[in-house]
């Protein structure tokens, strides 16, 4: 048995949790998780104080163990503790409380984007079927203003809590180490949270694949061009709806990963993260560029909303390649 499976051993014989363990060693969460994993090996001095604490010999924990390093070699966090930015319990709740706000809130600056050219859609067959006594010229223009309105009010959106996210990104970032107790909070709040996430994420899916129906099914039939719009408007609606769910979903459940630096938050990840940052940013406004050209060119809008689920899927074989290739290149 070597060392990590020994400190995980006791860990869980003693009724502890990581941060408990972290506490009675002095160290953070981050540096119990890493030598439970066996990424990292603690110091001499923390193996002679985890011996009295889990009451057992320094020989037994050492035993099959090589490459124990000395304090001042340390590879992981243990020997960096004390240069952490530490997160008070104040700072975390705020961010929690926060970040599920702007979850909800970028999530509905994505659901007006998705909406943006329904009225526009609406209005200008209904015009052109002459079934509303309005010139088609006044009816296109009423859509293309709230056309406007709705992308102008979601991109506002999106600058003013991204402007304010900011005082938080070193959770996003940065290293840092939690004080006592917060871990414990986070993680029960996630598990909390657990049941609506999935909830969310099945009934977005389901709406994503059954948007379409209506549409096909008012097509086999024959149905007249009017009922026809109305399934485009019905099919954006719903895409918006499964939008909203799966956005703020992932959003709320991403701020404790990144608290409980999980997930897509880990030190490695968040290493990663920064080399990919600018290629993502690149990479969504070409998307939404083409998406915008590609549904004015063909007023087709009930069907170019596939590039979304189009471009998230080539966003992570764009970043898998990217990472490959940077491994490449430092061989």
């Amino acid at each position: 048995m070597i060392l990590a499976e020994k400190i995980l051993k006791h860990r869980k014989e003693n009724g502890w949790s990581q941060e408990d363990l972290a506490y009675k060693l002095n160290v953070s969460r981050q540096s119990i998780s890493k030598w439970e994993s066996g990424t990292s090996i603690p110091d001499i001095e923390r193996i002679i104080l985890m011996s009295e604490v889990f009451g057992v010999s320094t020989d037994y924990l050492l035993k099959d163990e090589v490459g124990i390093v000395a304090k001042d070699e340390e590879y992981t966090l243990t020997s960096r503790d004390e240069n952490l930015r530490r997160v008070t319990l104040e700072e975390a709740n705020a961010f929690m409380e926060f970040n599920e706000k702007h979850a909800k809130a970028i999530a509905m600056g994505i659901v007006l984007c998705i909406l943006s050219p329904a009225l526009l859609i609406l209005l200008n067959h209904l015009s052109e079927e002459k079934i509303i006594d309005i010139g088609v010229n006044i009816a296109q223009t009423i859509g293309l203003v709230a056309l406007f309105l709705m992308i102008t009010t979601a991109v506002t959106i999106f600058i003013r809590f991204s402007m304010k996210m900011k005082q938080y990104e070193y959770f996003e970032d940065e290293d840092f180490e939690l004080e006592y107790g917060i871990a414990g909070i986070a993680e029960a709040k996630k598990e909390k949270f657990r049941p609506y996430h999935e909830k969310a994420t099945i009934t977005s899916v389901a709406l994503y694949i059954l948007c379409a129906l209506p549409l096909i099914i008012s097509g086999a039939l024959g149905l007249s061009s009017t009922v026809q719009i109305l399934c485009v408007v019905l099919l954006l609606i719903m895409v918006a709806m499964g939008t909203f769910m799966l956005v703020s979903a992932i959003g709320i459940n991403s701020g404790y990963d990144k608290i409980l630096e999980e997930g897509d938050y880990t030190e490695e990840k968040k290493f990663e993260n920064r080399k990919n940052e600018a290629l993502s940013e690149l990479y969504w406004i070409i998307a939404t560029l083409i998406y915008l050209a590609w549904s004015f060119y063909t007023s087709n809008w009930g069907f170019t909303w596939i590039v979304w689920p189009i471009a998230g899927v080539l966003y992570v074989v764009i970043i898998k390649i990217a990472a490959i290739l940077r491994g490449g290149n430092e061989i």
